[in-house]
């Protein structure tokens, strides 16, 4: 993005890197990344079993971070909660969406972490108060990579409109509401996302009875 610096995920390594498959990304595949991910979450519950000293590390990192650092992050954001071992699911998932923010709160953008976010959510193996907390920073990592609103037709954002756009169809729970409210957010900033196609499907699912929670 014009103005900012990036610090790009690792791309041939096997931290992040998707496996081609029938829908285009076999993202349910069990990767180096994940394993790493999980030994490094079983570490964490060792040596701080208190939840609150574990999100304070977390929250006290730097907006700096070195790229080994922005791995080791990753790797634990590729835990699903199935492996969380005997934490706490809700402090569980509160440790991650902190290491959402904080990654994405770096003073270089961590290029390619919207296009993770997306695969994350699609993922139904994640439960689905993640794949919630995914969607919502969905709308803070575009603003902070695409804020002058030119995303064009850069591939990640359309990533992230389409992951948005999909998010809105789950209305059983939370997820469709949050999509919704992440797509006014950045119709505000792109023109590409129809600000009226966002207040209509809002409205139906206003007065509809049979949509979760809104």
């Amino acid at each position: 993005p014009a103005g900012n610096e990036s610090v790009n995920l690792p791309g041939k390594s096997n931290l992040i890197q998707s496996h081609a498959g029938s829908s285009g990304h076999d993202i349910s595949a069990v990767t180096q990344r994940e394993k790493e991910g999980r030994k490094l979450a079983d570490e964490i519950h060792k040596k701080e079993a208190n939840y609150f000293n574990n999100a304070f590390e977390i929250r006290s990192l730097s907006d700096n971070l070195s790229q080994s650092k922005i791995d080791e992050l990753l790797q634990l954001l590729s835990v699903r909660a199935a492996d969380r071992g005997d934490m706490d699911l809700t402090q569980f998932n509160s440790i991650k969406n902190d290491i959402l923010d904080k990654l994405i709160a770096q003073k270089q953008v961590v290029k390619g972490l919207g296009k993770y976010m997306t695969e994350m959510y699609s993922d139904r193996k994640n439960d689905d108060v993640w794949r919630d907390y995914c969607v919502q920073h969905f709308a803070p990592y575009y603003e902070r990579c695409w804020s002058n609103g030119d995303s064009g037709d850069d591939t990640e954002a359309g990533k992230i409109r389409a992951a948005f756009w999909d998010a809105a169809q789950e209305t059983s729970g939370t997820i469709a509401g949050t999509a919704l409210l992440g797509l006014e957010k950045i119709s505000r900033i792109d023109s590409q996302v129809d600000k009226q196609k966002v207040v209509n499907k809002a409205f139906t699912y206003a007065v509809d009875n049979s949509c979760g929670d809104k």
